[in-house]
């Protein structure tokens, strides 16, 4: 991992969303990058900066139906500044940004703080929220008929188990060995 490159794509980020005026504690980056720049050198999403806000401050409407969900991919208005930016964004940075909307109550307040070179603060998802929404989403991805995802999402465990295992962490190992466990009962593959 070239840490001055993630490192400088997450300035960007966190300008790009304090910008659209979404602050560091209202956005927190979840999954592939949350676990390798707390030690967990796996390969899940590596080209994609995944994140999650809270709805109250996403700053466009929604549609009805979108606030009946838990959570929802989502990106500016197709005609506003934003949606340039967001494009601008992944051309200088070469990553792509998955922003999820989550009701509060979903909202991760597991989280790490990690502290940029330039001294801005950002959250990540601790390594157990990381596990349990990888789990989470393996499930809900099973439910609907999608066992590719499905797979994509569960398949890091077993590697997050094994570094667990190296680091001695035994909480999140365990953690881990439940989730395979209770897949092993009901395919998803």
């Amino acid at each position: 991992m070239n840490r001055i490159i993630i490192e400088k794509a997450l300035e960007k980020l966190e300008k790009l969303y304090s910008d659209w005026g979404i602050p560091s504690e209202k956005w927190r980056l979840q999954l592939g990058w949350a676990l390798r720049l707390q030690g967990y050198q796996v390969t899940k999403d590596m080209e994609i900066l995944d994140t999650e806000v809270v709805r109250d401050a996403w700053p466009w409407p929604m549609k009805e139906e979108h606030e009946r969900v838990a959570g929802l991919f989502m990106v500016p208005p197709a005609d506003s500044e934003a949606v340039k930016e967001l494009v601008e964004f992944t051309k200088k940075t070469g990553y792509g940004l998955a922003t999820h909307v989550v009701k509060k109550k979903f909202f991760s307040k597991a989280v790490t703080k990690y502290r940029l070179p330039n001294g801005r603060t950002i959250y990540l998802n601790t390594i157990l929220a990381t596990v349990r929404l990888s789990d989470f989403l393996a499930n809900y991805k099973r439910e609907i008929g999608e066992p590719e995802d499905a797979v994509h999402h569960f398949k890091y465990i077993p590697k997050i188990k094994k570094i667990a295992e190296r680091k001695g962490d035994t909480k999140i190992a365990r953690e881990c060995e439940a989730i395979i466990q209770k897949h092993s009962k009901v395919s998803i593959l």
